[in-house]
């Protein structure tokens, strides 16, 4: 681990940069019913949902770059019938 920890102490060089990534799964829900709106306008959403799937995220950065950059992509698997 230390030897890890001893990349992020070298000076940044554009030509061997350093390259994190982060990766992470979010549940996709969507709504099941319309929400109750009360005399007052006040919505309130129902628990239940219906599940969509799952969606995979990663983020790329360059912890060491003078500009602080990153790029992030969103990958996902649509099944049949999916949006």
């Amino acid at each position: 681990m230390e030897e890890v920890l001893q990349v992020y102490q070298r000076p940044y060089d554009a030509t061997h940069p350093v390259v994190a990534l982060d990766e992470t799964r979010k549940q996709l829900v969507s709504e099941t019913r319309q929400p109750y709106v009360d005399k007052k306008g006040d919505r309130y959403y129902d628990y239940e949902y219906k599940r969509e799937g799952v969606a995979t995220l990663y983020m790329i950065s360059k912890p060491l770059a003078p500009n602080g950059r990153s790029c992030s992509k969103r990958s996902s698997q649509p099944k049949a019938g999916q949006r």
